[in-house]
């Protein structure tokens, strides 16, 4: 070590954002490539806003798109619970406006996800520059749309959706990626898991993507289909909750034994949507309640955020729609692919507001007839 790096203080640092493989990457590019500590994380504004002020960062590295409260919201409050911090707002969200909002509220640069992680690195280095800290550089790492007006027209806003949903996991894969064929020999295995972990994960991430704007394709095309069987409703929900556990817990209330007719896939997937749903919009958890009712089950997904805006609810089963005000992540697809799924095999989709605040998404599948007992 140089007797310069020896005597440079560390740059305390404080990652806010809710996708924690990114809060991961960014982590190990910082620390790794020198002169840079992480001393706290949170995944939403409100836990963001309360570690800034605990910890009086010399770097806050802050997303826009989170629950509980978005980063346009949280800035004003870290730069007053903090005012000596640099703010600079990591978004994935293209949009020359909002980052002329970010740097009107106080952000010091706000930087595009899907930049080389030493290029996000160098601009922290030069912004800290510009205020007399210098760092000593380490071993270098590698709106709502409704009626789109034309058919062309609705391509272009599915590719613009499909491209800013893709950009977090590709991100964080190929950052990944590169941190481990150039850092793999000198990381530790629990850090290696960590990571390899991170990519499984995200792929996961795009997998879902990729099959809600295939089944959007099929609903406009007329091509969607169901291979219904019998099957057992309490495990389509518990392996439904288990892909959704990233984003919170979810507490399941079923007969045991129901079984429906429904193509198990396609369950599976209007579960997963509603359940990240409730996490993203919603708060870290949720409840799924189901009961039996004419024939048919219906399965409430119930969360205990601010619920559905009125002016919302018309259109909120539409494709690519998203509330006004909304910057959390998503497509806008997610009900829209519910509401087509819950009809293919026969039942509907609908929301309740839930008394007391947060929404109720249903869905009905039809009842399959009881398994024939074995004979004595």
């Amino acid at each position: 070590m140089t007797a310069a790096a020896a005597q440079a203080p560390v740059v305390k640092t404080v990652l806010i954002d809710d996708t924690p493989d990114i809060r991961l990457l960014l982590k190990i590019a910082l620390e790794r490539t020198g002169g840079f500590s992480v001393v706290a994380e949170a995944g939403d504004g409100v836990t963001g806003v309360r570690e800034v002020r605990t910890h009086q960062p010399d770097v806050v590295v802050l997303d826009l798109a989170m629950p509980v409260m978005d980063g346009l919201e949280a800035l004003p409050l870290i730069r007053s619970a903090a005012p000596d911090s640099l703010v600079v707002v990591l978004s994935g969200f293209e949009n020359t406006k909002m980052a002329h909002t970010a740097m009107d509220n106080g952000a010091a640069s706000y930087l595009q996800k899907g930049a080389p992680l030493d290029e996000i690195v160098s601009k922290l280095r030069d912004l800290l520059a510009a205020r007399g800290r210098t760092v000593v550089p380490g071993p270098t790492a590698t709106a709502v749309l409704r009626e789109p007006p034309s058919e062309l027209e609705r391509i272009r806003v599915a590719m613009a959706v499909a491209a800013h949903e893709m950009r977090n996991p590709l991100y964080v894969m190929m950052g990944m990626a590169d941190m481990l064929a150039t850092h793999r020999h000198s990381m530790d295995d629990a850090t290696i898991d960590r990571m390899l972990d991170s990519i499984s994960r995200e792929g996961r991430v795009l997998n879902q993507v990729t099959q809600d704007l295939l089944t959007t394709t099929q609903v406009q095309q007329g091509r969607l289909s169901v291979d219904v069987d019998s099957i057992d409703l309490l495990t389509v929900l518990e392996a439904s909750v288990k892909v959704a556990q990233e984003y919170g817990e979810t507490l399941v209330t079923s007969p045991v034994g129901l079984r429906v007719r429904a193509d198990k896939i396609r369950l599976q997937q209007m579960l997963t949507n509603l359940l990240t749903n409730a996490m993203k919009y919603g708060g870290r958890s949720a409840r799924i309640v189901v009961h039996s009712v004419g024939g048919f089950a219906e399965i409430q997904v119930i969360d205990h955020g601010p619920g559905v805006p009125d002016d919302f609810r018309a259109t909120m089963f539409d494709e690519f729609t998203r509330a006004d005000g909304v910057t959390s992540t998503g497509m806008g697809l997610g009900l829209h692919i519910v509401r087509a799924l819950a009809e293919a095999h026969g039942g509907r989709a609908w929301h309740v507001p839930t008394p007391g605040g947060g929404a109720t998404f249903c869905i009905t599948v039809p009842l399959a007839e009881p398994e024939p007992l074995e004979p004595s």
